[in-house]
């Protein structure tokens, strides 16, 4: 893939959602995926607290529970 992590995000003993890019702009994205899959870019939302996440297929991923590599 040739691809860097620079945080994760624990699903199982066996999987876990990869952060290889935080994008910023008019719209904040991230470049995630999970284990060796082909990354997606996710928007960044916030939610009623004023916390950042991000959906990747069904997960809402907080990115205060990722862990930086």
């Amino acid at each position: 893939m040739g691809r860097e992590i620079i945080a994760v995000y624990g699903l199982t003993n066996t999987a876990s959602v990869n952060i290889y890019e935080i994008q910023h702009g008019i719209e904040d994205t991230v470049l995630a995926g999970i284990n060796n899959q082909e990354p997606e870019e996710c928007v960044i939302q916030y939610d009623n607290e004023g916390e950042p996440f991000f959906k990747l297929g069904e997960l809402e991923i907080p990115l205060s529970e990722c862990m930086r590599v």
